[in-house]
């Protein structure tokens, strides 16, 4: 090759490289803008206020596990519009006091909603303050009327106190034909509400009534009394017991040491396996297995022996991550996220540190426009499981298998159907799990017992002497 034509070439070659060079410190300076514009933006954080020390700890931590579950569900796949879903965990101890001195803190951080609490005397005592610092709050386990009356911030995924009690006499009147009832409640507004429920429901003529003080610290009173109350009667058939979790296990040690052998119906909060461990330390438990737990049956908001494929599909992830079964803890803590995690998706928040205010208000208003399981439920496909298995108020049902009901699709089926009489329409908020057909049918013939299958109706508490 002629020396003048490589010497050309040559200094092709050197304007090439040059250029590659220049293009390529233009290609890393581009990616790094992109890099950067395309960072994961901040998580969007929601407090996760429980009992995560103290006598509650198992519920609080299997509300815990549920609530989890159902955030990296949604985080697997992308989170809301690309922001991941952070829990931070406020622990109120099973406390009252402790719950309300936690709001402060929530109220400060960056946290945009509260799932919680556990228990109802925790979810009122901190209720005010969420109201005040204007952050919206959401339990799928607190039972109390009064937790969202006048509370425009607090809202439940939940069956309320007075429905349960509602629910048991309605049971009670109509299956096991009236039976002498002594109904043992607390003197605070779950108690009050449930007696109320109760009464509303049962004949008067058949029913004595116990009440139980509470005292400044957030514990039951002595319940010396009740064994004489108890002993001065000819003998209840049933002993319905309407308090929060924290006082039913007290009751029950009470009544079954004063010799009185009826069986106990509690309230949902001791709907769970994990309750009996309040009586394994008790020396009569020791000597004589079962002395408490015998003829004991609770009324959880959900029982998965008898649930639809959407909770036994939980359930089993439920299992596989925990190691042990869910209870209706788990289930209604699992809704609660859920719920919130739709709000979430239609309150276009823009999680930045000067929009905190704004955004906690977008989302109260987004779960405020949740005022029907049809305006949660439209928003899922048509033949997703949630849209098959709504749980509505008073799920009071045994522990065992399914059987039919003849009044389904039948005239007065529709026409209770039609005037309301059905499933309640009060609650402020659809749950997700279980089965809303077989809860209506129960609903519906616990007012008719002649025309369904006794097998049936007696399918609606669950049995701890059982577990």
């Amino acid at each position: 090759m002629a020396p003048q034509t490589w010497s050309f070439l040559r200094s092709r070659s050197r304007s090439a490289v040059i250029a590659a060079g220049v293009i390529g410190a233009a290609l890393l300076v581009a990616g790094a803008g992109i890099a950067i514009v395309w960072s994961r933006p901040a998580p969007i954080r929601i407090a996760f206020a429980n009992s995560l020390t103290g006598p509650s700890l198992p519920a609080g931590l299997e509300s815990l596990i549920a609530t989890r579950l159902a955030i990296e569900e949604v985080n697997a796949k992308g989170g809301i519009r690309g922001r991941l879903i952070e829990l931070v965990p406020f622990d109120d101890a099973s406390i009252a006091e402790k719950a309300h001195a936690n709001v402060q803190a929530i109220a400060d951080s960056p946290c945009i909603a509260v799932l919680g609490h556990y228990l109802s005397t925790a979810s009122l005592a901190a209720g005010p303050g969420y109201k005040s610092a204007r952050i919206p709050a959401l339990t799928g386990t607190s039972f109390v009327d009064d937790l969202t009356r006048g509370n425009e911030y607090y809202f439940r995924a939940q069956t309320t106190s007075s429905l349960q009690g509602r629910s048991i006499a309605e049971y009670l009147r109509a299956v096991l034909k009236e039976p002498k009832v002594h109904l043992v409640h607390s003197r605070d507004r779950f108690g009050t509400s449930f007696a109320e429920g109760f009464a509303k429901a049962y004949e008067p003529a058949l029913l004595s009534v116990s009440g139980l003080d509470i005292d400044p610290a957030g514990r039951i009173g002595p319940v010396i009394e009740l064994p004489d109350a108890l002993a001065g009667q000819s003998g209840p058939g049933v002993i319905v017991i309407g308090t929060g979790a924290d006082y039913i296990a007290a009751i029950v040690k009470a009544v079954r040491r004063a010799g009185a052998r009826a069986p106990i119906i509690s309230a949902g909060g001791a709907g769970h396996e994990g309750y009996l461990q309040n009586f394994v330390e008790e020396p009569e438990e020791k000597q004589n297995p079962g002395f408490f737990s015998e003829k004991l049956y609770a009324s959880p908001p959900l029982i998965f022996d008898s649930a639809g494929t959407a909770a036994q599909t939980f359930a089993a992830t439920f299992a596989e991550l925990a190691g042990t079964s869910p209870s209706w803890v788990a289930a209604g803590a699992y809704d609660a996220a859920r719920i919130l995690i739709d709000a979430l998706g239609r309150a276009d928040i823009r999680n930045r540190p000067e929009s905190r205010d704004a955004d906690r208000e977008k989302v109260r208003a987004a779960l405020a426009q949740i005022n029907s399981p049809k305006a949660l439920l439209r928003r899922q496909p048509r033949h997703s499981a949630a849209r098959s298995s709504r749980r509505f108020p008073s799920r009071t049902l045994r522990h065992r298998s399914r059987s039919a009901c003849p009044h389904r699709g039948s005239r007065c089926h529709r026409s209770r159907r039609r005037t309301g009489e059905g499933p309640c329409r009060l609650l402020r908020q659809p749950a997700l799990l279980g089965s809303a057909r077989r809860l209506y049918r129960d609903r519906h013939c616990s007012s008719q017992p002649d025309r369904c299958e006794a097998r049936h109706l007696q399918r609606r508490f669950l049995s701890l002497d059982a577990l």
